[in-house]
């Protein structure tokens, strides 16, 4: 097996796998941090932003959130900035817009370099140009109070950014058999990044002491990306929501969006909302835990990571680690079925019955109690009248009177009906309002 280019071969000499995948762990952390280059390029693309749009918009104030803030990013993650202005120059949409039309009027980027997505819940422009290091995402007036919340929750918890950046990695890497769907793109219905953070998050701070993850162990990485990816390929997202609450971490969610995260800092917000597919997240926890966890030949010298991570066989011409920026390549894995693939697919369709079987069940029972509640207030109704039927539709038709008294005389017709004359021995009808009497 090719050596993993992250690790040094003490680390693959270790005979233990498990304290060799938890030095992996670190020894990737810093592999797949930015290089000089790659941040001054970043730097170099930020600053190029700024200035076009301060020349369409100089009062506004710009400023980057995100991975590129928090250092929670891959050398391919695209730059994201906000630009937040008065609303008396225009709304969210007009904004990005005449920012647009202005940078394709100039010749700046071409039409093929830009992308709109003005129907999204947040207005976003794409700028992705191959003359910069990464791609630029620019929103308008975009409350991202993440990318604080996320800073702080490293500093807390230490071990949120090596583990974060290994499993962002695997699950860019896997593909999975659904066709057009990426496990870690909330644009194709997977994980956005933050609640990936806030799913690690709540593990380390609920249950990773429970499962027994032991700080002072030489194996508590390899034990926290192991137990990661078996309790949430188990847990139960149909119906349990995630809070971050101390002394009440999980709440019954019901039937709200199949992944449920309460945003710690904005009420009412789910930070899990844009990811419809949490089933077929699962089933590449699954795959990733059973690819880790497999069988092969795992002595020294074998990478342990390199599982789940697959290495680029194209090295660098300058004999540097790795490729940078555009030109580091996530490589795939393909997602083939496994034991606990199968198991946690099974499982799928069992609660998606269970749910159809609760929902027609629910139905039934809102029918039934509207058919009660009628039949009660027609019970009712009856019981409180004090005429009989005939005289209730009388009153409510306001019935004309009876024509027995009036066959034969033409000079009455009542409103409503038809007068018929005789005229050449053929009877015509006047009608008056669509109804016929011949007299």
């Amino acid at each position: 097996m090719k050596e993993a280019p992250w690790s040094d071969q003490d680390t693959l000499r270790l005979p233990n796998k498990e304290e060799r995948l938890a030095k992996e762990i670190l020894q990737f952390e810093k592999y797949i941090s930015p290089t000089k280059e790659e941040l001054q390029g970043r730097l170099a693309t930020e600053k190029m932003i700024e200035r076009l749009v301060k020349a369409i918009y100089p009062d506004v104030k710009i400023e980057c959130f995100g991975s590129h803030v928090t250092g929670l990013l891959l050398p391919s993650s695209d730059i994201d900035i906000v630009i937040h202005c008065d609303s008396s120059i225009g709304t969210e949409k007009s904004v990005i817009n005449r920012i647009k039309r202005v940078l394709l009027k100039q010749g700046v980027f071409s039409f093929d370099e830009i992308v709109h997505i003005p129907f999204a819940k947040v207005p976003v422009l794409t700028i992705d140009s191959l003359r910069y290091t990464v791609a630029i995402d620019i929103t308008v007036n975009n409350i991202a109070p993440s990318s604080n919340r996320t800073s702080l929750w490293i500093k807390q918890y230490p071990e949120l950014k090596p583990l974060y950046l290994v499993l962002k990695h695997a699950l860019q890497s896997v593909q999975h058999p659904r066709e057009n769907f990426m496990p870690m793109s909330s644009k194709s219905n997977g994980l956005a990044s933050y609640a990936l953070v806030c799913l690690i998050v709540n593990f380390l701070s609920v249950e990773a002491e429970k499962l027994g993850c032991i700080k002072s162990s030489p194996t508590y990485y390899a034990n926290l990306l192991v137990e990661f990816l078996d309790f949430y390929a188990n847990f139960n997202f149909a119906t349990t929501g995630i809070q971050f609450d101390s002394t009440n971490p999980y709440f019954e969610k019901g039937y709200l969006p199949p992944l449920a995260i309460q945003d710690p800092d904005v009420e009412g917000s789910n930070i899990g909302r844009s990811c419809s597919m949490i089933a077929e997240v699962q089933e590449c926890f699954s795959f990733l835990l059973d690819t880790l966890l497999e069988n092969k030949k795992d002595g020294p010298p074998n990478s342990i990571l390199e599982r789940i991570i697959p290495v680029s066989q194209q090295l660098p011409l300058d004999g540097t680690q790795r490729l940078e920026g555009r030109n580091y390549k996530v490589q795939p894995l393909p997602m083939l079925c496994s034991a606990s693939l199968e198991k946690a697919q099974s499982e799928k369709r069992i609660r998606n019955m269970q749910q159809r079987q609760k929902r027609r069940q629910l139905r039934s029972l809102k029918r039934q109690k509207r058919n009660n509640d009628n039949d009660q207030a027609r019970d009712s109704y009856n019981d409180n009248d004090d005429y009989d039927c005939d005289e209730r539709n009388n009153k409510k038709r306001k019935r004309l009177p009876e024509w027995d008294n009036y066959v034969g005389d033409t000079s009455f017709v009542p409103l409503g009906k038809t007068k018929t004359k005789q005229k050449d021995g053929d009877k015509y009808s006047k009608k008056l309002k669509g109804r016929h009497i011949y007299f």
